[in-house]
C-alpha cells in the first residue's frame, strides 16, 4: 500500500510541475503574439487571443489546483500508512507533542506504564481530527471508558463504513487539525452590539434607496456612508472575529455534511452552526477593500450577516456542547476502529467477577515482543535476574487493561477481566525541589496503593518493591506490604529480586511464585522471557558487572 502511494505521488508531483510549466509556456507565448500583433497591426486579433488566453490559463489553474489538492491527500494517506506499519512493527514515535499530550504525560499511571508521550500508547492509538478529540482520548486512556461494553459491537458493525470514514479523516486531516475553543469562546464571549449600530446603517440604506431616482440622490447616498461610517467601529470587531473562524467553519461544516450523510447526527442538528457557516463565508468574499466598498455600495452587506451572526451567537453557544462531544465521540471511535482494523481485533471479555485470565498476552509498543499466557486470582510474586522481562511484563498487563477499560482491542490472543482500576509503582521520582528522597516517595507511593487496594477491588502493578533502602528493611516492609495487600480484595503482580520474599507462598493460599529464566553460557547471558511457575532459581548482578568491566572479588 504504501509503495503503491509513494508511486502516484511520484506520478502525480510529474504532472504539478508540468502544469507549472504549461502556465509558464502559455504566459510567454501570450505576450509573445500580443507582441507580435502589435508589431504587425493586427489589433483586432487583441480580444480572441485575450479571452482564449484567459480560457487556458483558469483551465491550467483548475488543474493544478485540484492536482496539488490531491497531492496533499495523498501524501496524508501515504503518512498515515506509514504510522499504521511502524505501530505494527512497534517501531512508531510520535515526533511531535501537542500542549495537551505534555500536559498529562508525567501523571503517574502514564509515566508507569508509557500511556502518554513520544513512544507510548497514545502514539500508538491516536487518529484524532480534533484537539478536543484528542484530549477526550487522552482522558480515556488515563481514566477508562463507562461505554466501552458497547464499543465491540459497534466497531465489528462500522467495519465496513471504516475505509469511507478514513477517506474522510483524510481529506480533513490534509488541512489540519481541527481546534474548536475558538468558536466555543467566540459564541459565549463575544460581545453583543448594540441593534442601534445595525438600524441606523438600514435606515440610511433605506433613504439611500427612496432617494436613488430623485435630484437628492446624493444627499441619499451621503446619509447611507455617513450612517455606515459611523456605525462600521462598532461591529468591525465582531466582523473580524468571525472572519478568523472561516478555516475552522469550512473544515467543520464538511465534517457535519459528512456526519449527517453517514446518520452521525439528524438533518436538524447544529442549523445555526451550519447557517453561522454560510454567512462567515458571504463575509469572507470582502476580503479585498475594492470588492468591500462595491458590495456595500449595493447592499449593507457586512451591517446584514455581521447582524445574522450576531443573533446566531446564543443558538450557536447552546449546540456548541453537543457539537463538541459527538466530534469527540467520532475521533475517539475512530482512533479504536483504526486500531482494530490494522493492529488487533481481540476484545477483552469483560467479565462481573474479579478474574484476570490471558492467552498469548504480549506489549503493543515493542518491536519483538513476547507473548506469555498467565492467570491472575490473587497476588503473584515474580522473581527473576535483571533484564529478564518483569518490568516489561507490569506494563504489558497494565497496557492491556488500559485498552480493556477504554473498549479498544487487546494484544492477546484472548484476555478476560474486569473494568478494573489500575494502582501502579513501577517508576517513581524523587523531588529535590520538595525535599522528598527516592524511599520517602516510594514509601508515599506504596501506602496509596494499599489503602485503594483495600476499599474496593482493583488490579494493582508494583515493580521491585522498596528497592531503595538496605536489605534487612526492604526485605522486613517488603513482606508486610505483600502480605497485607494478600489480605484484600484486590489482585495484582509484584516483582522483586529479593529471593528470601518467595517464602511467603507458604504462609497464605493467596500469594503464588512465578519467575522469568536466563541462563549464562560463558560471559553471555540469555534470556527466554517466558513467564514459569514458581521462583527463580538463577541470579546475574555479578556476571552483568563483569560483562561491562567492573573488577569483581572471587
Amino acid at each position: 500500500m504504501v509503495l503503491r502511494l509513494e508511486q502516484k505521488i511520484s506520478v502525480l508531483q510529474q504532472a504539478i510541475h508540468r502544469l507549472q510549466s504549461y502556465r509558464l509556456f502559455s504566459f510567454l507565448l501570450f505576450l509573445s503574439l500580443i507582441l507580435f500583433f502589435y508589431f504587425a497591426k493586427l489589433e483586432t486579433l487583441y480580444l480572441p487571443l485575450i479571452l482564449i488566453f484567459a480560457f487556458v490559463f483558469v483551465y491550467l489553474l483548475i488543474r493544478f489546483r485540484r492536482a496539488s489538492s490531491h497531492l496533499v491527500s495523498l501524501q496524508e494517506l501515504q503518512a498515515f500508512e506509514e504510522r499504521q506499519v511502524a505501530r505494527k512493527a512497534g517501531t512508531y514515535k510520535l515526533l511531535e507533542t501537542s500542549a495537551y499530550v505534555e500536559a498529562f504525560k508525567d501523571s503517574p499511571l502514564s509515566r508507569d506504564l508509557d500511556l502518554i508521550g513520544e513512544k507510548s500508547l497514545f502514539s500508538q492509538i491516536n487518529e484524532t481530527l480534533t484537539h478536543e478529540g484528542e484530549l477526550y482520548l487522552i482522558e480515556n486512556i488515563l481514566n477508562g471508558n463507562t461505554s466501552h461494553a458497547d464499543f465491540s459491537k459497534k466497531i465489528k458493525d462500522l467495519k465496513k463504513q471504516y475505509f469511507k470514514d478514513k477517506r474522510h479523516y483524510i481529506k480533513l486531516k490534509a488541512g489540519g487539525s481541527l481546534l474548536l475553543e475558538p468558536l466555543l469562546k467566540w459564541a459565549k464571549n463575544q460581545p453583543p452590539i448594540h441593534p442601534a449600530s445595525f438600524l441606523s446603517v438600514y435606515v440610511g440604506y433605506v433613504l439611500f434607496l427612496a432617494l436613488l431616482l430623485t435630484p437628492y440622490k446624493n444627499m441619499g447616498l451621503l446619509i447611507y456612508l455617513t450612517s455606515y461610517i459611523i456605525s462600521f467601529s462598532n461591529f468591525h470587531s465582531a466582523y473580524s472575529k468571525a472572519l478568523e473562524l472561516e478555516a475552522l467553519l469550512f473544515s467543520l461544516k464538511k465534517h457535519l455534511r459528512y456526519l449527517l450523510k453517514t446518520d452521525w447526527i439528524s438533518s436538524k442538528s447544529f442549523v445555526s452552526l451550519r447557517r453561522v457557516s454560510t454567512w462567515v463565508s458571504f463575509l469572507s468574499v470582502q476580503a479585498n477593500p475594492l470588492v468591500l466598498v462595491l458590495l456595500n455600495l449595493v447592499f449593507p452587506w457586512t451591517a446584514f450577516f455581521t447582524h445574522l451572526l450576531s443573533r446566531a451567537q446564543k443558538s450557536v453557544a447552546k449546540e456548541a456542547p453537543l457539537l463538541i462531544q459527538i466530534l469527540k465521540d467520532w475521533d475517539y471511535l475512530f482512533s479504536i476502529r483504526s486500531l482494530y482494523q490494522y493492529q488487533t481485533t481481540t476484545f477483552a471479555s469483560m467479565s462481573e467477577t474479579h478474574q484476570w485470565q490471558a492467552k498469548e498476552i504480549f506489549h503493543p509498543l515493542l518491536s519483538n515482543p513476547k507473548a506469555n499466557s498467565f492467570d491472575l486470582n490473587s497476588l503473584a510474586l515474580i522473581t527473576g535476574s535483571n533484564m529478564s522481562g518483569k518490568s516489561t511484563f507490569l506494563r504489558t498487563i497494565g497496557v492491556n487493561q488500559v485498552l480493556a477499560n477504554m473498549g479498544a482491542p487487546v494484544f492477546a490472543a484472548s484476555l478476560t477481566t474486569w473494568p478494573a482500576t489500575i494502582l501502579s509503582c513501577i517508576k517513581v521520582s524523587d523531588s529535590i525541589e520538595n525535599g522528598i528522597s527516592y524511599f520517602y516517595a516510594e514509601a508515599l507511593r506504596l501506602k496509596a496503593v494499599l489503602s485503594k487496594a483495600n476499599e474496593t477491588p482493583c488490579l494493582f502493578l508494583i515493580d521491585e518493591i522498596f528497592r531503595g533502602t538496605n536489605n534487612k528493611e526492604r526485605y522486613i516492609g517488603a513482606k508486610s506490604l505483600i502480605l497485607s495487600l494478600s489480605k484484600g480484595p484486590s489482585i495484582g503482580i509484584v516483582t522483586t529480586h529479593d529471593l528470601d520474599l518467595v517464602d511467603l507462598e507458604t504462609l497464605t493460599s493467596r500469594i503464588k511464585n512465578y519467575h522469568f529464566h536466563d541462563e549464562v553460557r560463558g560471559k553471555e547471558l540469555y534470556f527466554s522471557f517466558d513467564l514459569k511457575e514458581g521462583p527463580s532459581k538463577t541470579t546475574n548482578a555479578l556476571q552483568i558487572l563483569k560483562n561491562v568491566g567492573i573488577p569483581i572479588l572471587e
